[in-house]
């Protein structure tokens, strides 16, 4: 394997006790919506439309449109090929050399660019928010000058509550990512790089 192609959306949609799938008095998944676990969507080219089906709608609390969520996935797996087509066509164009070592340059590129944001930071800053639910986000940033690295600290911030606003890690290491790319005023694309010089 040499590259990964992704595409993410937010399906209008998933099922769960109320529609758009975000009810604030969800305490379970299930009551949030049909959850994927390890589904896999095209096995050998072939498209398992009926099988996607049943998950969607064999549940305690179905999806309202599975054919639009359908549709949705079928569009994203398109985008996907096509992203595969043009990476190839690259490869072909360029080679794999060539490609690689952009890619390389990208990441190298973005996680300067944060460094840069790092040097106007202050050494240290603290930052507490109460939510209407009654539950606090705090973080501390701390900026180590000599590595050119910051430390994004979360430890305080309130435990796991039995409701629909808690952060799982891919969401938090995602908040920290959005926050330090906007910081950075250059065109540059998202991506890992951007992530290199923060400690979460």
């Amino acid at each position: 394997i040499l590259f990964y192609v992704a595409s993410r959306g937010h399906h209008a949609d998933i099922g769960g006790t109320a529609p758009g799938s975000m009810t604030p008095l969800a305490t379970t998944v299930d009551e949030e919506g049909v959850l994927f676990d390890n589904f896999r969507i095209v096995d050998r080219g072939r498209f398992r439309e009926k099988d996607l089906e049943t998950l969607l709608t064999d549940h305690p609390y179905p999806a309202r449109n599975p054919h639009q969520n359908i549709a949705d996935l079928k569009a994203q797996i398109a985008a996907n090929e096509k992203g595969v087509a043009e990476l190839r066509k690259m490869v072909a164009h360029f080679g794999l050399d060539v490609v690689e070592a952009y890619m390389g340059h990208v990441q190298d590129n973005a996680a300067e660019s944060v460094r840069r944001v790092l040097e106007r930071l202050p050494d240290s800053s603290v930052y507490e928010y109460p939510t209407d639910t009654g539950q606090v986000i705090k973080v501390k940033i701390t900026v180590d000058r000599d590595k050119r690295e910051a430390t994004v600290d979360f430890t305080g911030t309130s435990k796991v509550e039995k409701n629909n606003f808690n952060a799982p890690e891919p969401v938090a290491r995602a908040a920290v990512l959005y926050v330090f790319r906007v910081m950075v005023e250059d065109m540059i694309p998202m991506n890992a790089g951007c992530l290199r010089p923060i400690n979460i």
